[in-house]
């Protein structure tokens, strides 16, 4: 469901958010790395969860198509060199053709095991 659709079915709510995962092929620094756990989320992410925002804004995070937050783990896999916040990464969802051309917007704690 969007979270268009949740606020139809659930005008009483204050705010929705959807979560979905596919496998993705990323592209950072002249590296490719397959990732089996990529979660899409809306914009409302941070306002209904409680992610410890590292670098970032939580307000302006998702606001805009294409931006990505990674973990600080990831951040560090893909941007070894530093700063991964402003950098370009370009993900391929596994079994298409579509190449995404996303933003880094913010980074976030790794959750706990």
């Amino acid at each position: 469901m969007t979270e268009k659709s949740l606020m139809a079915a659930f005008p009483n709510s204050l705010k929705t958010v959807s979560l979905g995962q596919d496998p993705v092929v990323a592209y950072a620094n002249g590296a490719e790395y397959y990732e089996e756990s990529f979660y899409w989320t809306g914009e409302n992410l941070f306002q209904i969860f409680d992610f410890e925002l590292l670098q970032g804004d939580p307000l302006t995070a998702l606001s805009e198509p294409n931006q990505v937050v990674l973990t600080q783990s990831m951040a560090d896999k893909l941007f070894p060199e530093g700063n991964a916040l402003g950098e370009p990464l370009d993900v391929k969802v596994y079994d298409s053709d579509t190449l995404l051309v996303m933003q880094v917007s913010g980074v976030v704690a790794d959750p706990p095991l």
